[in-house]
């Protein structure tokens, strides 16, 4: 990054502090000469303006300037950042629409699977697994009679026995 400072003639020391300051912290300095009295400005090479001491009334320290210089220039990071994220979604605008409708459907996708697999667990518990439960009526054990024990019946058809 080039910084160039405008100073006038009667403030050549000051410059020289200053732009020895920039130059250690790696910044190269442009000296642009003024003619107007006690004039001191730090400009970027965009044309920015980074001090005055026009407007201040005061002269910068080395180290106000190099702070000054990078707040500047990481807010035109952010800025080009955002620049490109526009220029992004106007480009590829369905894109992200897409990937975000894509996202909800997986999401509900994959809550009905989870809902399936949970009544699945308990549907198979409750038909695999019955643990006896005193608050349930026991089936009552009769005797078969007789009579009826060489019948067709459902007890000898799944037994093996005839009728």
């Amino acid at each position: 990054m080039k910084v160039i400072i405008t100073y006038c003639g009667g403030i050549f020391g000051r410059y020289l502090w200053v732009a020895n300051g920039l130059k250690e912290k790696g910044y190269t300095v442009a000296p642009k000469h003024g003619h107007s009295g006690y004039l001191f400005e730090v400009h970027l090479d965009d044309g920015t303006l980074i001090f005055s001491r026009k407007k201040t009334g005061r002269y910068p320290e080395p180290e106000e300037l190099v702070t000054l210089i990078e707040k500047h220039l990481e807010s035109q990071k952010e800025k080009k950042e955002e620049k490109e994220e526009k220029e992004k979604r106007k480009v590829f605008p369905q894109q992200t629409r897409t990937e975000s409708n894509e996202s909800r459907i997986f999401t509900k996708i994959q809550n009905i699977l989870l809902a399936i697999l949970q009544f699945l667990k308990i549907f198979l518990q409750t038909l695999f697994y019955e643990e006896p439960d005193e608050t349930r009526p026991q089936p009552r054990q009769q005797p078969i009679p007789q009579n009826r024990r060489n019948s067709f019946s459902t007890l000898s058809f799944f037994s093996g026995g005839g009728g």
